[in-house]
């Protein structure tokens, strides 16, 4: 399945009230994002290996401890997507919890969809002065993996295949694969293209 040409970016939710889905369905959508609904953890991480979300609505009612697997999941790979987690049982250990394990924000419900919309302009925007000050628009439309945006973000400093390499510990055909990758998906031909179009500068070839 692939993201809508339109969509500004894919938006992931787990959630078993159906009214919760739908104010979330509704206001993503209705702001330009693609919102996809998924039935437990199985299936969110199965489109997770197509394409990494631009965040994650995760309910974590206190019955459901696998959410809290999942949330765990998500920070351990470094998904840089951030995670609303929320709950109609909302309380202050359960938003401490959530937040400790690696959620950007605690939500209780019910949603206000306006509210919804301004915490994800606010999460992305904040996600993306964290990637080396990519525009929120660029991070959206690129479509890249998490660990295509550490590669990335190692190219526009003017690292080497070999130095990504090292840091990151995969091989240079592999580092050459995600660099074809990110070109691929971004449109140009070569590296110097690449970072002035994502960062208005020269970069190194």
């Amino acid at each position: 399945m692939q993201a809508r040409p339109d969509s500004r970016g894919e938006i992931f939710v787990i959630d078993d009230n159906a009214a919760a889905r739908a104010t979330l369905a509704g206001a993503l959508t209705l702001a330009g994002y693609e919102v996809i609904c998924f039935a437990d953890n199985a299936a969110l991480l199965a489109r997770a290996k197509i394409r990494i979300p631009l965040c994650v609505f995760l309910d974590v009612g206190i019955r459901d401890k696998c959410r809290f697997e999942l949330l765990d999941r998500i920070c351990a790979e470094n998904w840089r997507s951030p995670v609303f987690a929320s709950s109609a049982e909302a309380s202050i250990p359960l938003a401490v919890d959530a937040v400790r394990r690696g959620a950007f924000d605690f939500l209780a419900k019910p949603f206000d969809g306006s509210n919804i919309v301004a915490r994800v302009h606010a999460a992305l925007g904040e996600m993306s002065r964290s990637r080396c000050g990519i525009p929120t628009d660029i991070w959206e439309q690129f479509h890249l993996s998490g660990r295509e945006w550490e590669v990335l973000e190692l190219i526009a400093v003017g690292t080497s295949n070999k130095e990504i390499a090292q840091q990151l510990g995969l091989s240079s055909r592999t580092v050459e694969g995600y660099r074809a990758n990110i070109l691929r998906k971004a449109g140009v031909r070569s590296t110097t293209e690449l970072v002035r179009r994502v960062f208005g500068q020269g970069g190194r070839s």
